[in-house]
């Protein structure tokens, strides 16, 4: 029973000093997101060191797996897109591919923590009624942005569904390990894979940045 208890306690010192060294939130992925639980400062009960800030972590680590994942993703399209100049080194290439892979299950495996934690931590309703009432058509014009990746970013949004958010980007993921699945299936054969499959990493991993991106738009400007 003591050990359970200092395991806790030891895990929510680490959350709490990584949040406060890492300034809370995230900067590129979902920033901001864990506002809209709790009390609305990443906490559920006026500590940052609770629910609410171990939301803002899964936030932060998720990023840093899926933007890994997307780094090796680029190296591995790279070496597609230059084929013809440089020939294939299928081991190099198998190599990106089992990193890409390793940093995408970590990525699928931090969202789910981050969606279980997410369903167990009451919304922050003022937070809610700022992203019902928020002027998304005003707001992708004057920034530019895609409008069908947009939409779905309002879609969960507008409707105050930010744990939706952390499901779609997890149903995301799946794709893009299934994709990657099957390119290091050929590549550890020594056959590479029609060109199809890799238009589709390269877009279903695009759209989850975008995704990932535009939802912190949206946190940023409702601050």
């Amino acid at each position: 029973m003591r050990s359970k208890k200092f395991l806790k306690v030891f895990i929510a010192v680490f959350v709490c000093l990584f949040l406060v060294l890492s300034h809370s939130f995230a900067r590129i992925q979902l920033n901001g997101a864990g506002g809209g639980y709790g009390d609305g400062d990443g906490s559920d009960d006026g500590s940052i060191c609770s629910y609410g800030g171990a939301i803002e972590f899964y936030i932060v680590q998720g990023a840093g797996y899926f933007m890994g994942a997307n780094m090796d993703i680029q190296s591995l399209l790279r070496q597609v897109e230059l084929q013809d100049l440089q020939g294939i080194d299928y081991q190099e290439m198998q190599a990106v591919v089992n990193r890409a892979l390793e940093n995408m299950n970590n990525a699928k495996q931090t969202y789910e923590l981050l969606i279980q934690t997410a369903q167990k931590t009451p919304y922050n309703q003022p937070v809610i009624e700022i992203l019902k009432d928020f002027d998304y058509e005003s707001f992708m014009k004057e920034n530019g942005l895609n409008g069908a990746i947009f939409e779905k970013v309002r879609g969960f949004l507008q409707k105050g569904d930010i744990t939706g958010v952390f499901k779609y980007t997890h149903s995301r993921c799946l794709e893009i390990i299934d994709l990657l699945d099957a390119i290091n299936q050929a590549v550890s054969r020594y056959n590479l894979p029609g060109l199809s499959i890799f238009w589709r990493l390269n877009e279903r991993t695009a759209g989850v940045s975008l995704f990932g991106s535009y939802v912190a738009r949206v946190f940023a400007g409702t601050r």
